[in-house]
């Protein structure tokens, strides 16, 4: 566990100081089948180029209490940029609270993938995407999209 938060740590950092770029925000995601829970999200984005680190936790909408339920998902991306526009996918492990207790199964049963497109304005940032679970054995997406859409501020 110490091992993916050194690096996480060190991917964000370089990322900071080679591509340039923090967004900082908020936005809102939905599960569109299954339970059909809605989350409110805060998410950092670190970098902008081919490589960005996408940090972002999510909170249940209706019991918005972080000693309930926290998910935090820390998404390093490929992206693509083309001007003030970025497609980007990336994959996080999951890192999922649940009561107040940390779920460790979680962690080694399967992680989240995501894909989606920012808009660069200066300085603000508008991005949309959708996850889907991966579940590692047998390696297969999840059949519940969840699609998000927020806004960051840069600098």
């Amino acid at each position: 566990m110490k091992k993916i938060f050194t690096i996480f740590v060190v991917l964000s950092v370089l990322s900071v100081f080679v591509f340039g770029g923090t967004w900082i925000g908020g936005g809102i995601s939905k599960e569109l089948s299954s339970q059909n829970r809605t989350f409110i999200e805060g998410r950092a984005t670190l970098g902008f180029g081919v490589i960005s680190v996408d940090v972002m936790g999510q909170l249940l909408l209706s019991n918005p209490n972080p000693t309930y339920w926290a998910e935090i998902y820390t998404y390093v991306n490929i992206d693509i940029p083309i001007q003030n526009f970025e497609i980007y996918a990336g994959f996080s492990p999951t890192w999922f609270f649940y009561n107040g207790q940390f779920n460790q199964s979680g962690l080694t049963s399967g992680g989240y993938v995501h894909g989606g497109a920012a808009l660069d304005l200066k300085p603000l940032r508008i991005y949309a995407d959708v996850a889907y679970v991966l579940d590692y054995s047998p390696i297969s997406l999840g059949s519940v999209p969840i699609p998000s859409i927020g806004a960051q501020f840069g600098f």
